[in-house]
């Protein structure tokens, strides 16, 4: 899989979306004329964005050379272009605008698309939980109230951490400073909140592991609220997969491949045991840094791999996104969830200790 260049600071994400992206052919399809197959066409092209993170673990293997598990599932229906991204917000955007046709992100950017425009669909939940907040050794943050006055960094505004963050803020009574308040909450590039930890730039961060993980054992970084405290006990999407309505129109054949190999791929995250060290090979193929298992280890143990979707969870963040004000109305969610794809038994996922 071909990869752009990426700036480098310590375990690094890629470039977002612009260019990023390899390309797994498929056998070429064929049109019929006359009852019979005459002319070789160009393959439908499936282009689908994820992230390198550890609670994106079965798209992460399932795109990798080990396993090549999606491509083998579209083998004669399509070939397989990927992206890579950072945060969902931009992912949204590419999506809305018509540069990938799936993607694996945060569910409230894929809620905000859908409340926007309608044009998301939902096929599959991919990861529970795996979202800390931390805060720097040498800051005074022992709970969420501590929090005032205080910079805090998100992957990006309007994303999951993000808004799970701003909940907290506003359940503490902390106003940010976009409301008057004293405490900013920032925009920072997951790889870059370690530099900013290190040299005293942030004081506490809400983010999706390894990078939780990663803060606390190369920065010192003190867990807040681990991935269960930060809200519902854990039960709460942090990764789904959703569709372009108009390609899931066009081409549920071939949507219903690739979230059958997503199963088989979240099974595999879950179950065996050597998918943790393949894991972090292809980790390290995609961001030129491999974590040790120190920090992969713990970060794995804070998500939940499961397909099924939990609609009741998929709401409490709809409503949390008005509650927080990323939405001006309450949002129904009627019509976001499209399971059809979908096996009627997905595999079961190991839940962490």
């Amino acid at each position: 899989m071909g990869m752009c260049r990426a700036t480098m600071a310590g375990f690094v994400m890629l470039a977002v979306a612009a260019g990023c992206g390899g390309r797994r052919e498929a056998a070429p399809q064929t049109t019929a004329t006359g009852g019979s197959a005459t002319h070789a066409t160009e393959p439908l092209v499936v282009r689908v964005g994820y992230f390198p993170n550890i609670t994106h673990a079965p798209a992460v293997l399932g795109f990798s050379a080990a396993r090549n598990g999606f491509a083998k599932a579209l083998a004669g229906k399509a070939a397989l272009e990927t992206k890579i991204f950072n945060a969902g917000p931009s992912a949204m955007e590419s999506l809305h605008a018509r540069a990938i046709d799936l993607c694996f992100v945060g569910p409230t950017p894929a809620i905000n698309a859908y409340a926007k425009g309608g044009d998301v669909v939902l096929v599959s939940n991919v990861a529970n939980g795996g979202s800390v907040l931390v805060a720097r050794p040498d800051v005074a943050i022992a709970g969420v109230s501590d929090l005032a006055g205080k910079k805090v960094a998100v992957p990006q505004i309007g994303n999951t951490q993000d808004a799970m963050l701003r909940m907290l803020l506003l359940d503490a009574g902390i106003q940010t400073a976009d409301k008057g308040g004293a405490t900013r909450v920032v925009a920072v590039e997951n790889p870059d909140v370690l530099t900013l930890f290190q040299t005293r730039q942030l004081d506490a961060a809400c983010v999706p592991e390894p990078w939780g993980a990663r803060l606390e054992r190369e920065a010192g970084a003190k867990v807040v609220l681990d991935w269960r405290a930060i809200w519902r006990d854990g039960n709460y999407p942090v990764t789904v997969l959703v569709a372009r309505k108009e390609f899931l129109e066009q081409h549920r054949d071939v949507v219903g491949a690739f979230v059958r190999a997503l199963a088989d791929e979240v099974h595999y995250a879950s179950t065996d045991p050597e998918a943790l060290a393949a894991l972090n090979v292809e980790l390290e193929a995609l961001t030129r840094k491999r974590l040790p298992e120190a920090i992969l280890k713990p970060a794995m143990e804070r998500v939940r791999f499961s397909t099924i979707p939990d609609p009741e969870a998929l709401q409490a963040m709809a409503d949390l996104m008005h509650r927080v004000g990323y939405a001006k109305e309450a949002i129904d969610i009627t019509g976001l969830v499209d399971l059809s794809v979908t096996q009627p038994a997905a595999p079961e996922e190991r839940a962490p200790k």
